[in-house]
């Protein structure tokens, strides 16, 4: 399957992230403090959700587990108290506008943009991320109970769910990590000044080799792929079709997701060209 650039994400991308472009200035120390935790905590909240999420799929896969990412977990919720608390702690004697707030974020009732408006939107939108892939990770789990019968579909999909985890958890922090040195040498934040990135590249070929190892021979459709992937050429879903899949909508949503904490940020990074592992 020849990679197909998600052209509509990306025009999404060029217009929101032009559109909250500004200029650069100086910020303080607590602006930068309010920054950074932003970022970290986010960050960390969506990784500690997708981890709980898929430990409990994970957990019986032939055994049928149902998987709900809505369904209460304790984890879960002190991972989003943490984020609250330590983003309040840090961002509540900061102007938020100063940092390019509300940027995509919205602004329920108008107004100043308040630490509380913040962490409301930093939950929800990084929550909805993390549903998103876990339903592009287990596309059918009532097919899956029912045709993954063997321990190595059932590593498959496992691998599936844990790649893609990594996946996004390495290159958000690399992005992050980018990001805080252009604020601490004052330059305007850009995506694009980001690649390309060594980091970046490993995480796509990690993930890629990954899946072309725990997947080769597995008839995918079990697992009830190609789901809501797309299949250009047709026929049945191969390995190199589910690399190209979870890695472009799982790179699509980190995108997303560091307009979000990095509101000021410009400029947008290129699309990757990453050969799918052959099997």
């Amino acid at each position: 399957m020849r990679r197909t650039p998600l052209l509509a994400a990306r025009a999404w991308l060029i217009l929101l992230t032009l559109g909250t472009a500004s200029a650069a200035h100086a910020l303080t120390r607590a602006e930068m403090g309010c920054q950074a935790s932003i970022a970290k905590e986010a960050a960390q909240f969506a990784e500690r959700k997708h981890e709980a999420i898929l430990r409990r799929c994970n957990s019986n896969i032939l055994g049928g587990v149902d998987c709900d990412p809505t369904q209460p977990d304790s984890r879960i919720a002190r991972s989003q108290a943490k984020l609250v608390q330590n983003v309040t702690r840090r961002c509540q004697n900061v102007a938020l506008e100063s940092l390019a707030f509300p940027g995509a974020c919205a602004n329920p009732g108008g107004g100043q943009f308040s630490v509380e408006k913040l962490t409301a939107c930093l939950v929800e939108s990084h929550e909805a991320r993390v549903d998103m892939a876990i339903a592009l990770e287990y596309p059918d789990m009532e097919r899956l109970a029912q045709q993954c019968d063997t321990q190595a579909c059932a590593l498959c999909q496992r691998q599936i769910a844990r790649a893609g985890r990594s996946f996004i958890s390495r290159k958000l922090r690399a992005l992050r990590q980018c990001l805080q040195k252009q604020l601490q040498s004052g330059a305007p934040l850009s995506l694009t000044a980001c690649f390309p990135n060594s980091l970046i590249e490993q995480a796509s070929t990690d993930l890629n080799d990954r899946l072309g190892r725990a997947c080769a021979g597995i008839t995918l459709e079990a697992l009830g792929f190609p789901g809501s992937c797309s299949d250009a050429d047709g026929g049945a879903f191969s390995v190199e079709n589910l690399q190209t899949c979870i890695h472009d909508t799982h790179e699509q949503e980190v995108e997303e997701l560091i307009t979000i904490e990095y509101a000021s940020v410009g400029g947008t990074p290129p699309t990757a060209t990453v050969t799918p592992t052959p099997t």
